[in-house]
Formats: C-alpha cells, sequence, structure tokens
C-alpha cells in the first residue's frame, strides 16, 4: 500500500507519497512521506466518543514561510490522506482523512514543516443555541426579566408522559421566557404544535394558548405565545412560566416534529462546525426509528459535545470520523448475514497477537429514570430490565441471572426522554451492548486488512482456540506501514 498526503494551499497543490504514486494526481509530488500510521476506534456502549491524538509527520515543503508572510494562513490548507495500491488510478485511493490542518510549524526553506493530522470533531465552533438566539436589548425592545437567557430550541413532545397504566401524564417540557406586554418566548423556531399549554408554578394555574410567529429585533422567526386574553392564567413579567408540547416541538419541512433520533442526530450535525457524511446521516433514520427524543436546549453548547455526551450514549450509534466527514455508525449484534469479511488463522491471513481476554461489567438490572419535569428538576418515571422482577422482559437477562446471579447497574439518568416505549428500547439496547464480550487482537497485511473499519462484523477462526466462522465485531484498526492490527470483539 502507498500512502499519500496532498494538501491544497494558496492555489497550489503539493503532494507527499510512501512510494510512486499514481501519475494521473494533477499535484507537484514534494517528497517522501514517512508512512504515518493510523487507528479508529469505536467507543464502548453507552460511552461518549473518545478524542483522537492523531499523527504528525515533518514534510519537506520549500516555500511556506514565504506564503505565510504573503498572508496566506496554514491552518487554512485542506488536507487528504488516503492509501492507493501500487497499480491504481488516482481516483481509486482510498480516502482516510480529509478536511482542515489545525495548524503547522515552520522555519526557512531548508527546514521541514511539522504537520499534524488528525480528525478533531471535538473541536467545534458550532453554537445551539446560537449567540444571538437569546433575549437581550439587540433582539427585544423589552427584555422584562429574562434578559440574557437564550431561547429555547425543542425538540419532540417535550413534558408529555405516559403513566405506568399507559394513560397521559404532563410536567413542565420546557421554559417560556416573558418579554413583556403579555408575550412569551416559547421557542427559536417554527414548530409544529399549533398550540400549547401554559403553566405557571406562582399561582399553581394552567391555560393553553394558540402558537404564533414574531420577527426579534435580530430578524428571526420566535415562537411566541400572547396571553393578553388569558381566562385563567395570571400575566406577570416577573412570573416563571413553563411550555408542555403535546404535538412537538421544531418542526421539520413537513410540519411534523423533529423527534426521530436519526433526524435529531443529523439536525444536530448540520448545526455543527463540522464536515459531516450526509450518505451515512441519511442510512441510519431507518434503524432508528422508534427512539424518540424530547427535551430543550436554551444554554449555547457545541453540537458534537451535545450529541456525544447527552444523546449517544442512549442509542446503538457511534460517531467515526471518515473520508466525507464525521459519520455515524450502528451498533448491531455480529452475525454471519452482517459479516462482510472472514478472517482465519489457519489459512494464514491473520495471527492473533497475545491471549483472547473478556471485557465489560456484567449486567441484568438496570434502570432508567426519564420524563424530567423543566420546573422540578426531577425525573417522574422510571423503568427498569432484569433477570426477575422487572418491568421489561428480557433473555438476556434471565439468562445473565442464572449464570452470575443478580448484577445491579448504577440507573441511568436522562433529560431527553418522555416516551415509555423509547425508554423500553434503550434499556434493551443498553443491555445487550453491555454484555461482557470476548476481545481477541489479531494482525495482518495492510493489504488484506485495509478496508475493515470500527463496527464492521467480521467472521473469525481459529482451530485451536475452538473458534470457526465466529461472528465479530471490529472494535479497533491500528495500522502501520505494511500490517494492520484489529482488535475483535466476539460474543
Amino acid at each position: 500500500m502507498i500512502w499519500i498526503l496532498t494538501i491544497e494551499w494558496a492555489g497550489s497543490r503539493w503532494l507527499w507519497s510512501s512510494s510512486t504514486p499514481p501519475a494521473d494526481t494533477g499535484a507537484s509530488t514534494l517528497g517522501v512521506l514517512p508512512p504515518p500510521g493510523w487507528a479508529w476506534e469505536a467507543p464502548a456502549a453507552g460511552e461518549p466518543a473518545a478524542p483522537s491524538d492523531g499523527v504528525t509527520v515533518d514534510l519537506s515543503w520549500p516555500g511556506v514561510a514565504a506564503l505565510e508572510a504573503a498572508g496566506h494562513r496554514l491552518e487554512t490548507a485542506e488536507v487528504e490522506l488516503s492509501v492507493s495500491g501500487p497499480d491504481d488510478l488516482w481516483a481509486a485511493r482510498e480516502i482516510l482523512l480529509s478536511g482542515f490542518l489545525p495548524g503547522g510549524e515552520y522555519g526557512h526553506s531548508g527546514e521541514p514543516v511539522s504537520v499534524h493530522l488528525a480528525p478533531r470533531p471535538w473541536e467545534d465552533s458550532g453554537l445551539v443555541p446560537s449567540a444571538s438566539e437569546r433575549v437581550a436589548e439587540d433582539t427585544w425592545p423589552s427584555v422584562g426579566g429574562s434578559e440574557g437567557r437564550g431561547y429555547p430550541i425543542v425538540i419532540g413532545t417535550a413534558g408529555i408522559y405516559q403513566r405506568a397504566d399507559g394513560t397521559a401524564d404532563t410536567c413542565s417540557g420546557s421554559p417560556a421566557l416573558p418579554v413583556g406586554s403579555d408575550i412569551l418566548i416559547i421557542a427559536a423556531h417554527r414548530v409544529a404544535s399549533t398550540s400549547v399549554s401554559i403553566y405557571s408554578p406562582t399561582d399553581d394555574s394552567s391555560e393553553t394558548f394558540a402558537v404564533g410567529y414574531q420577527l426579534d429585533s435580530a430578524g428571526q422567526t420566535i415562537a411566541t405565545v400572547d396571553m393578553s386574553a388569558a381566562a385563567v392564567i395570571t400575566s406577570d413579567a416577573s412570573y416563571s412560566y413553563f411550555t408542555t408540547w403535546a404535538s412537538g416541538g421544531l418542526a421539520l419541512e413537513d410540519g411534523t416534529p423533529l423527534q426521530e433520533a436519526g433526524d435529531v442526530i443529523a439536525w444536530a450535525l448540520r448545526r455543527s462546525s463540522l464536515k459531516v457524511d450526509d450518505g451515512a446521516l441519511e442510512a441510519i433514520r431507518a434503524p432508528l426509528a422508534g427512539f424518540r427524543l424530547a427535551g430543550f436546549l436554551d444554554e449555547p453548547v457545541a453540537p458534537w459535545e451535545w450529541l456525544t455526551s447527552q444523546i449517544l450514549p442512549l442509542l446503538p450509534v457511534s460517531l467515526l470520523q471518515g473520508p466525507r466527514g464525521v459519520r455515524p455508525v450502528l451498533w448491531r449484534q455480529p452475525s454471519a448475514s452482517l459479516a462482510i469479511d472472514s478472517l482465519s488463522v489457519d489459512r494464514g491471513e491473520v495471527a492473533r497477537d497475545g491471549r483472547i481476554t473478556r471485557v465489560g461489567t456484567p449486567l441484568n438490572d438496570m434502570t432508567l429514570r426519564y420524563a424530567w419535569s423543566a420546573r422540578t428538576g426531577q425525573h417522574l418515571r422510571s423503568r427498569r430490565v432484569a433477570g426477575t422482577g422487572g418491568d421489561i422482559s428480557s433473555e438476556v437477562a434471565r439468562r445473565s441471572l442464572s449464570l452470575l446471579g443478580s448484577k445491579i447497574g448504577e440507573a441511568i439518568e436522562t433529560q431527553w426522554v418522555y416516551d415509555l416505549l423509547t425508554a423500553d428500547r434503550i434499556l434493551l439496547s443498553l443491555l445487550e451492548r453491555r454484555q461482557p464480550r470476548r476481545v481477541v487482537a489479531v494482525v495482518g497485511s495492510l493489504l488484506r486488512l485495509h478496508h475493515l473499519r470500527p463496527v464492521d462484523c467480521v467472521l473469525f477462526s481459529e482451530s485451536v482456540v475452538g473458534l470457526s466462522n465466529t461472528p465479530a465485531l471490529v472494535r479497533r484498526v491500528e495500522w502501520g506501514s505494511v500490517d494492520a492490527r484489529l482488535i475483535l470483539e466476539i460474543e
């Protein structure tokens, strides 16, 4: 395999490679690229994505100092790291990483340029709500007691939940901001609901109002309610108010509420500053149907941080860096039907690197607390999956209980679930993904293994340890100059 680094900057394209590159690159070849190596790893179930340190390479690159002096900033250079077969055309190369350089170190023309290559999605500079989505003197003529507060971004049917008997109940789903003249700001966007319930804890009353829209002083469309004709609730700019969203908050193009997990992930990543793989976003929509999220954001947070800390730990999804940007990948139980390759120690395709170990903490009793009240900060509902005595029946939990005895996990709490069926799906998915797995490391030629990525499924065989076409999940991929190392998880 040939490692190729191309950089486009200041109107030119430069190329470095570990061996003779394809002839049709359209770039000026400046020198040899030391094989940098690379690694991808999918985080464990329920864990946030972990940043990668990346690699640093020293390049022979004359003229950088002069271009910097002329006003070209090195961090604006577009970079691509790829690999190619000896006889491949440029178009057939496999792109590993593309994006912008986070910076570099340079000196005079005879000194090497040090360039750091790494996927850095955690450096997302996007914010939701944005800095302008806030009650301030430059956005509202009368700020009332809400000055400085962010306009709520509302997802799903926040504040609507089911009791154990299946009957519906409500709680405070999101804050409503009084801004004088009987007006409450309820959302920073158009919403699916045509009416909402407003609750005042000050006088313990609630009332339903029609949703209206206004432009703030910055020209942003804001969802509001007008309480001037209130018959029950007291209108007072000094009061606190909360909204319940029976028909949903932020509206998609077809008018339905943003609530399905795949749509929520896509929305958040597109509000980020990151390059995103649109095809991968589309691919997760159908598999995540039925995971319905709800809640609100009213303090600025980077979309990447919010997703990886609040949303992805609930879902069978990881975010990885890909050739077209950040891409979500689905966790699936490894099976023969999902396998994309077969790796055999007996055939000499790979060699086992060390002994087989077991990772993970056995759990068979897990609880999820949900239906969070924005007013009290309390979770009003919980669901439990257990080997015996839980709310949800699970063969995985029963089998674990019979083998290991009771293994109780710490309760999981979320502000982003109100739907009972979603709570059950999350618990069952987490229970399955948190079961202990056997782990085996294998090493083989980079040419043979370079197509595999984290969360791919393969069949693994080694007769002396009793494994024959055993489904395995690729957890980590490490590339060296000529070899690759894989960490495989086996049930």
